[in-house]
């Protein structure tokens, strides 16, 4: 009997570590250093395992997030899920110097909170302000983290997230913070389809009464919209001289120049 002896797949991995594991980390590193992807076939020859094996163990990699691929080019690249864990452990620990400049300046302008908050294990953080000298109140605690239902930064952020992740947050119990916080997951669903649609969350006395907030997605290629750049200030106050929309616009365009510092600072990592 003639032809090639087939591949037989290595039989275990590091002393302690599992073979699929080892094997699933091993393709992880084949991936990692082709920016543009790798078809199968190639993942295949740089790990040494079987097409078959391979196969199997990359639509594992895939279902769980770690990497991804489109249909039309066949190829796999590292997935968000993977890269989310990067820009967490390894971006920016001076955001707050990397985002002030752009804070300050709206701070300036308008006379009320600025913020940032970044996605971190299902939820959006504040990491990064700026007060006015004056305030009677800062309205923002840094490090702390914004409800999906009742934050204009919750909404702002989950509503570009993927069906899973939303429906992970949406089967949590949803305090009602205050009379105007929304707690039914189909009225959460509605409001953040509305919210992905126009580009920008408000929330008025959902989260704390008397305080109205506005958030803008700030969206990075690949990792989608993993941060958001917001204003809070007090409801009485908030539009005295300044419109809804004039709030956005100044939003949407620090969110342009974050978008631009933060993809800087990630690519000199």
């Amino acid at each position: 009997m003639t032809g090639k002896t087939p591949r037989s797949e290595p039989a275990d991995g590091p002393a302690g570590v599992s073979a699929p594991l080892s094997r699933a980390a091993q393709i992880i590193d084949a991936v990692a250093v082709e920016p543009e992807g790798l078809p199968l076939h190639r993942i295949s020859a740089a790990v040494s395992l079987p097409t078959s094996t391979t196969h199997r163990l990359v639509k594992s990699l895939v279902a769980i997030g770690y990497l991804s691929t489109e249909d039309t080019s066949k190829t796999y690249r590292l997935g968000r899920r993977l890269l989310r864990a990067f820009h967490a452990a390894f971006g920016a620990p001076n955001l707050q110097a990397l985002v002030e400049p752009v804070l300050t300046r709206l701070v300036k302008e308008f006379g009320h909170v600025f913020y940032v908050n970044q996605l971190v294990a299902d939820q959006a953080q504040l990491v990064a302000f700026a007060i006015p000298p004056m305030a009677e109140r800062t309205l923002v605690v840094p490090g702390e983290y914004s409800p999906i239902h009742a934050t204009a930064m919750g909404k702002a952020i989950f509503a570009f997230e993927d069906e899973p992740a939303i429906l992970r947050r949406l089967s949590q119990p949803m305090q009602k913070f205050q009379p105007n916080t929304v707690t039914d997951p189909h009225a959460v669903r509605r409001e953040l389809a509305l919210v992905k649609e126009r580009g920008y969350a408000v929330s008025r006395s959902e989260y704390e009464q008397g305080v109205t907030a506005i958030a803008v997605p700030i969206e990075i290629a690949p990792v989608g919209a993993i941060f958001a750049v917001g204003a809070t200030g007090l409801e009485s106050v908030m539009f005295e001289s300044r419109t809804l929309e004039d709030f956005v616009q100044a939003l949407r365009e620090a969110a342009s120049e974050i978008k631009i510092e933060l993809t800087q600072h990630y690519q000199h990592l």
